[in-house]
């Protein structure tokens, strides 16, 4: 196990890791150098020193995540954009507003929130365009740290469209009916067969999670979906057919599994939620 080395100023402080998920980008325990570490390659050049004074808190990595696209970072009297090569390419501050500390990307992808622990204020600002879109808002007590539901993040890249994001987003269902039992669904509803799991490798459970999600996402090969299925209805869900059994193991189990394969090849390819016609 590799750890991030001590630094002058005690360790690190504020880190975001970046979107290959081995390098972190962190701040020197509020000191004036972004550092990076990777966890596989050890430590790695800095990033770039902070000019003039100050503290370096929390800093967010801006797309595509592995610094190319520089990052923001809370710096005490303002809140500064670095680009890829590390150098201030854009401030953002407000007057009376001199402790800048916490840091979050919105889920919107234009914007950022950042709060002050002097006045407890935290804003949204466009980054593009620095302007002030929210705020201030008052949080009633001490103020170090935002939390953002949905909120964008470098190590973990884009959702996928596949059974996770359907499972836990029955709203965004527009061609199917998560409370509908389809005829091979072995007296589950289509949410509900998203929830199960495949004992002992069971292709029919798998299939037919690939399959669901497929139909929702739409534009998946229609004689893929077809022959999916057809499959389906061959072996439903429950009749345990498709299960691995050693020498007894159904002939269409292989083929069942390399159709569930080429489903989830498509729903990976998409990134949720997906855009809809108004």
């Amino acid at each position: 196990m590799r750890c991030l080395p001590p630094v002058p100023r005690g360790g690190p402080d504020w880190i975001d890791l970046a979107a290959n998920q081995t390098t972190v980008f962190y701040t020197d325990g509020e000191g004036r150098t972004i550092r990076r570490f990777d966890t596989v390659g050890g430590q790695l050049a800095d990033f770039a020193v902070l000019p003039g004074a100050g503290n370096g808190f929390a800093l967010r990595l801006l797309p595509p995540g592995d610094g190319s696209g520089g990052l923001l970072v809370a710096d005490l009297g303002d809140i500064k954009r670095l680009d890829g090569a590390g150098a201030v390419s854009q401030i953002y501050d407000i007057a009376g507003e001199d402790n800048w500390f916490s840091l979050n990307l919105d889920p919107n992808g234009a914007s950022f929130w950042a709060g002050d622990f002097g006045t407890n204020n935290f804003y949204r600002f466009n980054i593009a365009t620095g302007v002030v879109e929210v705020g201030p808002i008052n949080s009633g007590g001490a103020l170090f740290g935002i939390c953002l539901k949905g909120e964008p993040t470098a190590g973990t890249g884009p959702v996928t469209c596949t059974l996770g994001f359907w499972k836990t987003h029955p709203e965004e269902w527009t061609n199917l009916d998560p409370d509908d039992m389809p005829a091979w669904g072995g007296g589950l509803t289509y949410l509900e067969i998203l929830g199960e799991s495949a004992e002992k490798g069971d292709a029919s459970v798998l299939l037919a999670h690939g399959f669901i999600a497929a139909t929702l996402n739409s534009g998946a090969d229609a004689t893929l979906l077809t022959d999916a299925e057809a499959m389906l209805t061959a072996h439903p869900i429950g009749s345990g057919d498709l299960q691995a059994k050693g020498k007894n193991t159904h002939a269409d189990r292989a083929m069942a599994l390399g159709l569930a394969e080429q489903l989830q090849a498509f729903n990976e390819s998409l990134e949720c939620p997906l855009p809809r016609e108004e």
